[in-house]
């Protein structure tokens, strides 16, 4: 499972890796993590999210968030200290792309600030790589499910020292 973080930076779209571990590192529990890479099967170029039900889609992005939580528990920690820190509130979402660009088909939890999800500009960024078109559909779909299906995705304050 990768965790993305994607952004628009002076008009440049830029897809970073925030970690790559297997699913069972993720979902501790076995059958979750099984859950998750069985359904990954069935995304589409059409629809790359995770084909989880309503009623469970919490539980596995839970799961997402807590790995995300460790990350960045020392942002939390200082602010709890009285120290300075900065936030911003992302959303998670899970995906399996599976546009025919992508070099490598994998599923991923994909991070991105909530205001730049509501605000995606009307024209293509700059891609670093031609592949990157494919993760310009996908986050062109994720900003229309959203205002549709806000339960697909997981808010989270993220911050950082």
């Amino acid at each position: 499972m990768n965790l993305s973080l994607n952004s628009i930076d002076e008009g440049v779209l830029k897809i970073r890796t925030l970690s790559e571990k297997r699913c069972e590192e993720v979902f501790l529990n076995s059958v979750a993590a099984e859950t998750v890479k069985k359904v990954a099967r069935k995304t589409t170029a059409a629809n790359p999210i995770l084909p989880i039900s309503d009623k469970e889609n919490w539980y596995y992005l839970n799961g997402v968030l807590n790995d995300v939580s460790e990350q960045f528990a020392e942002g939390f920690l200082k602010r709890d200290m009285g120290g300075k820190v900065t936030s911003a509130t992302y959303l998670i979402v899970l995906t399996c792309e599976a546009e025919g660009e992508m070099k490598t088909r994998k599923i991923r939890a994909m991070v991105i600030q909530k205001s730049l999800l509501g605000n995606l500009p009307p024209e293509m960024p700059t891609l670093q790589s031609p592949h990157h078109i494919t993760r310009w559909k996908t986050l062109q779909f994720l900003a229309a499910e959203y205002l549709r299906n806000p339960g697909r995705f997981l808010e989270v304050e993220l911050a950082v020292s």
